[in-house]
């Protein structure tokens, strides 16, 4: 147009992120804050490798355990079974006891010959499992945690024995069977009143 001046267009950009066509990548260039069409002056540039892309924070999930029951007294007059189910450990015991999340307890008590001894061992559950047993606490799951574990569950059902055998209030043609299952984190754990125990991953429970 001559030797009149031109008239340069100014745009006002604080900051521009182009995607290159690598996926995964980014480039990133800082503009000045006024810049002729004509013009671009590129202040500062960085690329974002893909080690460093930008991630999002990774929470960790914890999943929440439910649980329901079903009770059937079959052929006998009256029930003498008695089970526990506490889905939340961290809330029934509160912070007196540290425990892998999520954690988890149940036990079936299966009587025999009335309802007494197993009334019994569903009252007296979490003192015997918890305390007189001395049930090892940690907030991580490992070899040594779940070798504990195992040990504790023995010593609880031999306990469970012979406060049955001393309690007057018990009559002694009363009897239970008893199974009992942990849940701590992935793993499972569980005993019966042969003190038979298994501790490992779970599958199934």
């Amino acid at each position: 147009m001559g030797n009149s001046p031109a008239v340069a267009a100014v745009h006002e950009i604080e900051d521009a992120v182009t995607v290159s066509p690598s996926p995964g990548r980014l480039i990133q260039a800082r503009l000045s804050d006024s810049v002729s069409s004509d013009h671009l002056d590129i202040i500062s540039s960085k690329k974002v490798s893909d080690t460093e892309a930008i991630e999002s924070p990774v929470l960790q999930f914890v999943p929440s355990i439910r649980s329901g029951v079903f009770a059937d007294i079959g052929p006998r007059r009256y029930m003498e079974d008695e089970h526990i189910r506490i889905d939340d450990l961290s809330v029934q015991l509160g912070s007196v006891f540290k425990f892998p999340k999520p954690s988890a307890f149940y036990g079936v008590f299966d009587g025999h010959g009335g309802p007494e001894a197993a009334a019994y061992i569903r009252k007296n559950a979490m003192r015997i499992f918890f305390e007189d047993a001395n049930f090892p606490q940690s907030s991580e799951v490992d070899s040594v945690f779940l070798e504990e574990v195992e040990n504790s569950l023995r010593k609880a059902f031999h306990l469970a024995d012979l406060a049955l055998a001393e309690d007057c209030n018990v009559n002694t043609s009363s009897g239970t069977t008893a199974i009992t299952a942990f849940v701590f984190g992935r793993y499972k754990s569980g005993c019966d009143d042969g003190h038979g125990c298994d501790v490992g991953q779970s599958h199934a429970l």
